[in-house]
């Protein structure tokens, strides 16, 4: 390969890439904002908790979330966080501890296997 196919190459690359990242900040501009939906540092500052809690809490299955089309991160309905707190107002903890909550999950699961079999 010479050098002038090597320069057409890096020009229809550098071409591209315009297409793309125009095309990405389009999409970005018009994505639709979750509405009714909190992210998790907001989810954190209501429960009295830190980031890294309320995200265990969503790998652990303890507290619903969602990825919403157009928003980065999870996205937590501020109705779910509430029932995990108990009902409890901005910086209670938790009525019940992650170990409580995570014993009924798997209460819960084992309920539903005994179901279907």
């Amino acid at each position: 390969m010479g050098d002038a196919d090597r320069m057409a190459i890096e020009a229809l690359r550098v071409f591209v890439r315009g297409i793309v990242r125009e095309a990405l900040a389009e999409a970005g501009a018009a994505a639709p904002r979750p509405e009714g939906f909190i992210g998790t540092a907001e989810a954190a500052r209501r429960a009295g908790v830190k980031q890294e809690t309320i995200l265990a809490w969503i790998g652990k299955d303890l507290l619903p979330a969602s990825r919403v089309e157009g928003a980065k991160g999870w996205k937590i309905r501020p109705a779910d966080l509430e029932a995990v707190l108990g009902g409890q107002q901005t910086g209670s903890r938790p009525a019940a501890s992650v170990a409580d909550l995570a014993q009924e999950r798997g209460r819960r699961l084992a309920d539903s296997v005994k179901r279907r079999s």
